[in-house]
């Protein structure tokens, strides 16, 4: 079995740990997005309800 050498360990390392940290970082993008996502159509349920009954009282 062939050790490595440690610089290079090092730097498989590190490597490792940037491809860790931009993976985390995509999921939480797609999370935020699908966030937005659902409160963009909760707050247009509420608003196309508040319209209905402003709609109503003015009819």
């Amino acid at each position: 079995m062939i050790d490595e050498n440690p610089i290079e360990k090092h730097i498989t390392q590190q490597k490792n740990d940037i491809n860790k940290e931009a993976k985390l970082k995509r999921k939480h993008k797609k999370r935020n997005a699908l966030a937005i996502g659902t409160s963009l159509v909760l707050l247009s349920g509420i608003v196309i309800s508040i319209v209905r009954i402003l709609l109503n009282v003015v009819h």
